[in-house]
């Protein structure tokens, strides 16, 4: 019997909920407002005998604060009246506007959301950082530089609304990159690589989990602050795990040391807007004609006026400065040097890509 009046409540319920429409923001503030119109006019006529036309102008002119002078005098009970109505007006004004306000704030962050979600599902290949704090903002401006499609995952909101005032136009998700659901909006099922730049090696580490068990093929780069924490970040799936602390120590030690050489490699930018650049290139789907012959074969300096610098092997294993005699085939990566130009004519040449 409880079962059978369960059923029959639940039916009840959902006939109401096909009836009723859900009221939103906007029509509660009208409503609200209407309704006190609605009131104000039909007391007047009632109690001071005005039209319909007298009563609504008096209510428009009282509830508006404009002042203007009263059709009649009003007795005890119509300014008894009145005085209520001015009370209330204040009150119903107040929450009508901030009902609209609500429903103007929560219409652009819901269009703001669709958007964002429809630019990161067209997206193939990007980059998604984690942390938009100093780290991860230089990552980023390193990356727009590359030209690539980047989204950035940060909670803090205070931090994505300095970061918007940089970069207005890098998507950011907002939320714990930890979780799931974090992940799967900023697009990681299609993403390339993930930059993890978060000052915490514990909460790389469960990004990097979550990351790895959602797209087992992501490249993943992760800040870390102990050699303690290396071995657990590449347990977790890191391909690389950079030290800024050590990466600077070096760098400080190298500039004492041999000055011209670091500040020649600074020169050698890896973005567009440099004379010289140094670019990786993958020869994935090399033409039949190209396969398995050599460098000096291919003689791709005098074909682009790029140099190949090296070369990296399948397994990882790279060759400095290779010979004319070194063999390419699919699969293998070119590390060329070149200005912007060059490169692109190597990439049209040889049907190469990044």
């Amino acid at each position: 019997m409880k079962q059978e009046n369960s059923s029959v409540f639940n039916k009840f319920r959902r006939s109401l909920r096909t009836i009723l429409i859900p009221v939103t923001q906007y029509q509660k503030a009208i409503t609200s407002v209407f309704a006190l119109i609605c009131i104000s006019t039909l007391g007047l006529v009632f109690i001071e005998d005005y039209s319909l036309i007298d009563g609504l102008y008096m209510t428009v002119i009282t509830i508006s604060t404009v002042g203007y002078t009263e059709i009649n005098e009003l007795s005890m009970y119509g300014r008894m009246f009145m005085m209520g109505v001015i009370m209330i007006s204040t009150v119903t004004l107040a929450y009508a506007v901030s009902l609209i306000s609500k429903g103007l704030i929560r219409d652009i962050f819901k269009s703001d959301i669709q958007r964002k979600r429809k630019k990161i599902k067209k997206m193939r290949d990007h980059t998604i950082v984690i942390g938009c704090g100093r780290t991860g903002m230089q990552a980023v401006d390193k990356l727009i530089s590359y030209k690539r499609e980047v989204v950035v995952i940060e909670k803090d909101q205070e931090v994505v609304e300095e970061f918007n005032k940089q970069f207005p136009h890098v998507v950011v998700v907002i939320g714990e990159a930890t979780e799931e659901a974090v992940l799967m909006e900023a697009g990681i099922n299609h993403a390339q690589s993930m930059l993890c730049t978060l000052p915490s090696d514990a909460n790389n580490l469960f990004t990097l989990l979550t990351a790895k068990e959602i797209n087992p093929r992501l490249s993943i780069i992760t800040r870390s602050t102990s050699e303690r924490s290396n071995k657990k970040l590449r347990f977790a799936g890191a391909d690389r795990i950079i030290m800024p602390d050590k990466l600077g120590g070096d760098l400080m030690a190298s500039l004492s040391v041999m000055p011209s050489v670091v500040e020649f490699l600074n020169q050698l930018q890896v973005d567009y807007s440099s004379a010289a650049n140094l670019r990786e290139l993958s020869m994935n789907e090399l033409p039949e004609g190209m396969i398995g012959k050599t460098l000096g074969q291919l003689d791709i300096r005098k074909q682009t006026g790029c140099s190949v610098i090296g070369v990296k092997a399948v397994n990882g294993e790279y060759v400095v400065n290779p010979g004319i005699d070194e063999v390419l085939y699919s699969g293998v990566k070119i590390i060329v040097l070149g200005n912007p130009q060059q490169i692109e004519a190597l990439t049209q040449c040889y049907h190469l890509h990044e």
